[in-house]
């Protein structure tokens, strides 16, 4: 099995140099190679001191277990790294949330809870507060940490939240549409969040089937 795996590498790193491109994670993995193999360390050290102070990597759960090698490679004690383990989405390109709670238990680090949310009104961070709690306990046990719970920054509690059982939610969307413009809203004051473009396309063909005008953004 080794030695079939060095046959596609082999033929993976002939057959990128021929086509003169490197995918996302061909990427990552000749870094790590060139990190841990090619360059004397002392020397990388002292190059990255000359340069760079700091280390800031955003969005850390997003990160994959070869980036986070990287990262162990050039470690200088002044990292610092942001991650939500609640917005891990990117799975399918190997993130690997577990880096957040390994980078405590490797690097020993200094940690700060960012649990002030400046975006959403008291009531959705209360229902966040709720739906978090069902998991919050497995992960606290899982990882040994305390997590806060989220706090608004702002002093508006807002509209109340609303939820919808249903087994068609974009049939359901399209009835909440049409009842906002009958109570007098305009179809600029609504907007539908959608945490996935791919997920858009059968809300897109109800609303163009019902003569409903919108504007898709990001996406």
């Amino acid at each position: 099995l080794f030695e079939l795996y060095l046959m596609f590498k082999d033929f993976k790193f002939t057959f990128n140099k021929n086509k003169n491109y490197l995918e996302f994670n061909d990427i990552s993995n000749l870094v790590y190679e060139l990190l841990s193999t090619k360059i004397d360390k002392e020397f990388l050290y002292f190059r990255l001191d000359s340069s760079f102070s700091h280390i800031l990597m955003d969005e850390f759960q997003d990160t994959s277990k070869i980036q986070f090698k990287i990262l162990g490679l050039i470690f200088n004690n002044n990292v610092c790294v942001i991650g939500d383990p609640y917005q891990s989405i990117y799975g399918f390109q190997n993130a690997n949330v577990e880096n957040i709670f390994d980078f405590k238990d490797e690097f020993k680090p200094n940690m700060v809870q960012l649990n002030r949310n400046y975006r959403s009104t008291p009531n959705i961070v209360k229902l966040t507060n709720a739906i978090t709690s069902f998991f919050i306990d497995d992960i606290e046990n899982m990882y040994d940490i305390d997590l806060e719970p989220l706090v608004s920054n702002q002093s508006d509690v807002g509209e109340p939240v609303k939820l919808y059982s249903t087994s068609n939610k974009e049939e359901k969307v399209l009835e909440l549409i049409k009842q906002d413009v009958e109570d007098g809203y305009s179809l600029d004051e609504i907007s539908v969040i959608i945490r996935n473009n791919v997920h858009s396309s059968k809300l897109e063909r109800l609303l163009s089937k019902n003569n409903i005008d919108y504007k898709k953004i990001s996406g």
